[in-house]
This record gives structure tokens, sequence and C-alpha cells, in this order.
């Protein structure tokens, strides 16, 4: 079971986990699969604004508070 921090902390590790799949899995490809208990299929973390649209990098904007 984790705690709130590692509940916090496990997209980060997932988008980690995400990036060295793809870009350093050998020919035998990744060593871990991450899959949802409900249908079956691979997880993987996006990027999402608040309203629950899944946001293009290309459509980021960063400004300061």
């Amino acid at each position: 079971m984790l705690t709130n921090t590692g509940r916090d902390l496990l997209p980060v590790a997932m988008a980690l986990m995400q990036w060295g799949d793809e870009h350093l899995a050998g020919p035998a490809g990744p060593p871990l699969r991450v899959t949802h208990h409900g249908c079956g299929a691979q997880v993987r973390v996006e990027v999402c604004c608040d309203a629950g649209h899944e946001v293009p990098l290309d459509e980021l904007s960063v400004a300061r508070r």
C-alpha cells in the first residue's frame, strides 16, 4: 500500500519508466509492463489540463504567477 507521498510520486516514476521504455529498451522490449486491472490495457502517463483534456505539448503555456 502506498502512502499519500508515494501516490503523489507515482506519476513521476511512471513517466520516467515510460520515457525509458520508449528510448532505452533493447530488442526484447521494456522489462516491465504496467496494465489496467479493469481492461488489461497498458497504462500511459499523459499531460492533461484540470478540465480533463489531453494537452499536446505544443499547446502548453508557462507563465509566472
